[in-house]
């Protein structure tokens, strides 16, 4: 069946019966006609349509779509205050490092956990039980993962070779003196490494050497040796932590 939201037709009538009697009545008596002013109620009318129990179902799926609107409004715009929230906390406890690099690598990784570089399964050969067990004994992987403290300390010295390298390579240009060179590569290392006695700093003087020396040259004070544009250079530097030394040899023309 179908809900309609009409007036009554019989009320109206009487009401309009009652009006004219009273009219008539008025008359007689020689008063004026009385009007009675009625206000009808707005009433919304419902859309047409079957009911179930009594209840529209166009306006529950309107009121439904409404609420569920509203609802994904207040949902979206709380989850981003909640991630501007995160960000601007999570930004405000990072540390991010300089150009020119100066802060220390041990303090922006405070946890130790120093970037993990390529790892290289070892290859079986004639008995490959070895390098099997590498991977698959409990007892192997326990006896490698009690060297993990030494492992980091190289992953240390090997994030600040990767950052001091990086910068160097951007620095280095024909014109400078190599004694300058050497100083301010040397000046970079030791902030990032954070040298501190015997347990961390460098691993030995910074070799610079030039086209027909192969290795290991390094200008002394007043030495004034001069990087040309045609000039073959093998800079040659490293640092260590608690004696474990991080090096490389980097060749540039």
């Amino acid at each position: 069946m179908e809900c309609t939201s009409e007036p009554d037709k019989e009320s109206e009538k009487s009401l309009d019966e009652v009006c004219q009697k009273m009219d008539k009545l008025s008359e007689l008596n020689g008063d004026s006609p009385v009007k009675l002013v009625t206000k009808k109620k707005k009433k919304h009318k419902k859309k047409t349509g079957k009911c179930t129990n009594g209840d529209d179902s166009t306006l529950m799926k309107e009121n439904e779509t409404g609420d569920t609107s509203v609802n994904c409004r207040e949902n979206m715009s709380s989850a981003v205050k909640t991630s501007n929230k995160k960000s601007k906390s999570e930004n405000s406890g990072v540390i991010r490092q300089t150009d020119p690099p100066s802060i220390p690598v041990c303090q922006l990784y405070p946890k130790g956990d120093y970037p993990v570089g390529q790892i290289i399964n070892y290859e079986p050969g004639t008995d490959c039980r070895t390098a099997i067990n590498r991977t698959t004994s409990e007892e192997c992987k326990a006896r490698d993962n009690a060297h993990i403290e030494i492992y980091q300390q190289f992953r240390e010295g090997a994030e600040v070779h990767r950052q001091t390298r990086n910068y160097i390579k951007k620095w280095i240009r024909p014109g400078i003196r190599l004694i300058d060179m050497c100083e301010e590569l040397e000046r970079t290392s030791r902030a990032l490494i954070l040298e501190r006695g015997l347990n961390a700093g460098l691993a030995f003087p910074t070799g610079c050497s030039i086209n027909h020396c192969a290795a290991h040259y390094t200008p002394n004070g007043g030495d004034n040796t001069v990087l040309n544009y045609d000039d073959v250079c093998k800079i040659d530097f490293g640092v260590h932590v608690n004696g474990k030394s991080t090096l490389s040899l980097l060749i540039g023309s």
